[in-house]
């Protein structure tokens, strides 16, 4: 009884939940703990340094933003 009631209460309350979209540019930026892990990154065209151990880069949208993310902290884990 307890299993049905939640799960129309969640049947109900997922219709009035609107995914967030995100459109249009998005500004990454990363920490990393030291400054060699970011400078292992700068190889990434587009990849700018802008702390001793912070980057940034402009990514097309958030997709492609996603795939940086991964890409920049797959780099500087190879400097560990």
């Amino acid at each position: 009884m307890l299993e049905d009631s939640v799960h129309k209460i969640l049947s109900q309350e997922i219709k009035r939940i609107t995914p967030c979209k995100m459109e249009g540019e998005i500004e990454l930026e990363v920490s990393f703990l030291n400054s060699g892990m970011a400078e292992a990154t700068l190889f990434i065209p587009g990849v700018v340094l802008i702390e001793p151990n912070r980057v940034r880069y402009a990514a097309k949208d958030i997709i492609e933003a996603y795939k940086m993310r991964t890409a920049l902290t797959t780099l500087a884990a190879s400097v560990l």
